[in-house]
């Protein structure tokens, strides 16, 4: 588990993959997954973009789900 900020990246082995596939084989991460965890549960997700790219609410949907948002440059 990789922590930065308020977010939890999870599934941190699939994260160092990614890391390992950009420097092993030039293949960088399209993006990740950071979570926020309240409780011991996931209560908001939103995907990492690489920059300059942000997340980016498309306009329907749950605002707490990272499948509502998209990696956009701004």
């Amino acid at each position: 588990m990789i922590r930065t900020a308020a977010f939890v990246l999870f599934g941190a082995v699939s994260a160092m993959g990614a890391m390992a596939r950009w420097r092993e084989s030039n293949q960088p991460p399209e993006q990740l997954l950071g979570n926020h965890v309240a409780n011991n549960r996931v209560d908001m997700s939103r995907p990492v973009c690489p920059y300059p790219q942000v997340a980016v609410y498309k306009g329907v949907g749950s605002t707490n789900d990272a499948a509502n948002f998209a990696c956009k440059v701004q």
